[in-house]
């Protein structure tokens, strides 16, 4: 207990210093490499002129078919060959220059979310810059960030400077999300079912999946806003399913019933995304609001259940409430940025996503840790079956697991048949040599039985006492060579030859009452014993 505690201080203070570490390094001042044109705008929409405004300030509440014109000077700057980025969401976007259109996406209401790269005319000094956006779809958008304005290297080169860590991260996830994926997939082939592991890799590759999309990184390599906004919502909705698929317990009786409502419900909204996404992909946006308010609900939920079990002293109790808290206020951190973006003090890379690679990885901790105590507990439970199971001496079966497997093969209607053999003369060894040297003559038996008959179907149910049980079709072809093979016991310089009387029965000929097969079989060998004038000892 007291190195758990130990264990959950280091990996608290671990997450505040990384945390305290991220502010350090992603809050930047004003040294932005490309330039911000977030002043100087008029904006219309719906009729109403809003004049020299702040871009960020305005608030661009749109719906479907909403259009706003966004103007301003170009600046009177002396370069040329001068690029400018802005996002847009789900919008159609025209670009005039004076009256000459210099760019164009979107054709219909065929428009996605993304950045938009345009590159600007020579000779565009004091020139009006005129961005149309029309709105394809409803929420479509309602804060944007202001365009930047640069060389087309140094646009490009922000866009990269910028989600370069994020692109890391989530490549790294990604193939840590692959890995695991194909450990489970073996270890339920070898080891069983590894449910929680499939989650758990899940959730990778959909935090990973997300983070590329999010930051546009999916757009910037391939060119595609189709399917890097598509990527970015299913991602993300499905987040909630891994996540809590990792925290709930298989089979569903052994879970809490708030754990089985929660996944249930995101399974449902996960289920109802795709079939929004089949029916109009672009209204995907309208589950943004619910999904926040869903994924609130869900790490209150796990939050909840690990600080109730705290008392059992689970680590991955106290990585949840760790990793969760972490991952929630760098992600109100970051709705903040981008609700209040004013182009001075920010966060240049988002800490969401770098919140969940610390919290997966933690995870993947908890996960090991918890899985070497099932194992540990599992191969402790083994062995003590083990010895419950198996004779100390000769290290074949006992009695007891005689009974069991008996049991089993008179259910089963099993076509097996029982051999019971007594050793002839262990009492003489024993009174002339001592029983060190009857404890080797029966482990020599034993050894001789495991040469002709599986170690698994070998018993040893009393002193001089065996029981086999196998297949008739192989006691006719063994028997002939087990009794041809004579073995001796060395006394004193001396070979003693070891032998042993047998008898043999069926547990169909006595319709599987193994009671009546042992009896059987018994009479026999004590038939032989008397056959060859050994009486028993």
């Amino acid at each position: 207990m007291k190195n758990k505690r130990v264990v959950g201080l280091i990996l608290s203070i671990l997450a505040g210093i990384i945390f305290l570490i991220l502010l350090l390094l992603f809050v930047k001042g004003e040294n932005q490499k490309s330039s911000i044109l977030n002043t100087g705008y008029i904006i219309e929409h719906d009729g109403e002129i809003v004049e020299n405004v702040r871009f960020n300030d305005y608030i661009f509440d749109a719906n479907y078919g909403d259009e706003f014109e966004i103007t301003r000077i170009m600046p009177n700057a002396k370069k040329d060959n001068m690029y400018f980025s802005f996002i847009s969401y789900f919008a159609r976007v025209r670009v005039y220059l004076n009256d000459d259109l210099i760019y164009s996406y979107g054709n219909g209401d065929d428009a996605y979310s993304g950045t938009h790269y345009i590159g600007i005319p020579n000779g565009y000094q004091n020139k009006k810059l005129r961005i149309s956006i029309r709105a394809v779809a409803d929420k479509a958008f309602v804060d944007l960030e202001p365009p930047r304005f640069d060389t087309e290297y140094k646009v490009k080169t922000d866009a990269v400077h910028k989600n370069m860590l994020v692109f890391q991260i989530s490549i790294t996830l990604i193939i840590i999300g692959i890995v695991l994926l194909i450990l489970s997939i073996y270890s339920s082939v070898v080891q069983g079912k590894m449910i929680k592991l499939v989650f758990l890799a899940l959730l990778c590759i959909c935090i990973g999946s997300w983070s590329l999309a999010y930051t546009r990184t999916i757009q910037f390599i391939s060119g595609n806003m189709h399917f890097n906004t598509i990527l970015e919502y299913i991602s993300v909705y499905f987040v909630g399913v891994a996540l809590l698929g990792f925290y709930f317990d298989f089979p569903i009786k052994k879970s809490s019933k708030i754990l089985s409502i929660a996944f249930a419900f995101n399974c449902v909204f996960f289920i109802a995304a795709l079939i929004i996404m089949f029916i109009d992909d672009k209204l995907l946006a309208l589950l943004v609001t619910p999904f926040h308010i869903n994924a609130a609900i869900t790490l209150f939920i796990l939050l909840s259940n690990a600080s109730s079990k705290l008392k059992n002293g689970k680590l991955l109790d106290k990585i949840t409430i760790i990793g969760i808290s972490l991952v929630c206020i760098c992600g109100l951190i970051d709705l903040g940025m981008f609700y209040n973006y004013n182009g001075g003090v920010s966060i240049i890379y988002p800490l969401f996503p770098v919140a969940s690679f610390i919290y997966l990885v933690l995870l993947m901790v908890g996960y090991i840790n918890e899985m070497s105590q099932l194992n540990a507990e599992s191969v402790k439970r083994k062995l003590l079956m083990k010895l419950a199971y198996t004779d100390t001496l000769t290290g074949l079966n006992n009695r007891s697991k005689f009974n069991i497997d008996c049991d089993k093969y008179c259910k089963n209607k099993s076509n097996k048949s029982l051999i019971v053999f007594d050793l002839n003369g262990l009492k003489r060894v024993n009174d002339n040599f001592g029983h060190l040297k009857g404890d080797e003559l029966l482990k020599i038996f034993s050894a001789k039985l495991c040469r002709y008959f599986d170690r698994e179907d070998c018993y040893r149910v009393g002193g001089d006492e065996f029981f086999i049980m196998t297949n008739l079709a192989e006691l006719n072809r063994v028997m002939n060579k087990f009794t041809d093979d004579e073995i001796f016991l060395n006394v004193c310089n001396e070979s003693v030859k070891i032998t042993a009387s047998f008898g043999f029965s069926g547990l169909r000929e006595f319709s599987y009452d193994f009671e009546k097969t042992i009896k059987a079989a018994d009479e026999k060998m004590y038939s032989m014993k008397f056959k060859t004038n050994n009486c028993r000892e």
